[in-house]
């Protein structure tokens, strides 16, 4: 049985090791194979897994998806739950009372990437999180404007506004995923404060105090002299969307590009990284 087990009851030991599997892997699990491992890493019982799975689909924790003729368990974003030390994602219609120190971020499920279903998403707003905490970066970038390139969901944007940056500027090629951006801005009542534009990257003028890209690594390489001429010195720079063994090239190539790495996180081989721009005004 697994070490983290530690007395606490079976049945929440199972229903979390479900939903802990099911959010930390970068791919999907059918019925059966999350059965399997749940029963090799509980030491339970089949019959007791497959009726706990059962009642995680029945209280709205785990819904079923289906593609290519499978079917698969994913966790819910109809439940609100905490993605880093003050970010709460929580679904469209949910009354939730963030408190001071924490944010929540409201999301209707749609076809867009960054519901909080994928680890470079989860990364992406701890490391928001963390870079907004730190009092001197937050003095330095809270009256600028944040650049979301790729923007999906508007996830980044909006919780980097809802953070205290003054306004966002989200950019995403696909028409779906800017309609259901400007969707979830406005539910977020942050409509005033956020545009979402279809523009191509070079087409955008201005300088901007974050910067945000949840990409992969051969368009995180292809941007960094788009994002340097973009960036306010001293302003932040969180890239997610690679791999582990990616961060090195990475880490290089943008701080050739003027650059410092600050901190990085890792979850389940992928990988956050956070940067500043170095310099003064006018570089």
């Amino acid at each position: 049985m697994d070490k983290n087990y530690m007395g606490r009851g079976l049945r929440e030991f199972i229903k979390e090791s479900a939903l802990d599997l099911i959010f930390s892997s970068e791919e999907k699990y059918t019925f059966n194979r999350l059965l399997k491992e749940l029963v090799i890493r509980t030491n339970a019982e089949p019959i007791m897994v497959r009726k706990l799975l059962k009642e995680l689909v029945d209280e709205g924790d785990l819904f079923y998806t289906y593609q290519y003729g499978c079917s698969f368990l994913e966790r819910s974003i109809n439940k609100i739950f905490s993605v880093s030390e003050r970010v709460l994602l929580a679904p469209a219609g949910v009354s939730v009372a963030s408190g001071e120190k924490k944010i929540c971020v409201k999301l209707e499920r749609g076809a867009s990437f960054g519901t909080g279903q994928h680890p470079t998403t989860r990364l992406s707003l701890q490391a928001i999180d963390w870079f907004l905490d730190q009092k001197d970066f937050f003095d330095t970038v809270s009256k600028g404007i944040a650049l979301d390139i790729g923007t999906g969901s508007g996830v980044l944007a909006i919780a980097a506004v809802k953070f205290g940056l003054h306004q966002a500027i989200g950019l995403d090629i696909e028409s779906i995923s800017r309609k259901e951006a400007i969707e979830n801005i406005a539910i977020n009542g942050l409509s005033e404060r956020i545009q979402i534009l279809d523009k191509d990257i070079n087409e955008i003028t201005g300088r901007f105090s974050l910067i945000m890209a949840n990409l992969r690594l051969p368009t995180l390489k292809h941007l960094a002299a788009i994002i340097r001429k973009l960036a306010l010195p001293g302003g932040g720079l969180v890239l997610s969307g690679v791999k582990e063994d990616e961060i090195y090239g990475l880490r290089m190539i943008y701080e050739e590009s003027g650059f410092q790495s600050l901190r990085q996180w890792i979850e389940n081989k992928w990988a956050c990284l956070v940067f500043i721009k170095n310099g003064i005004e006018g570089d």
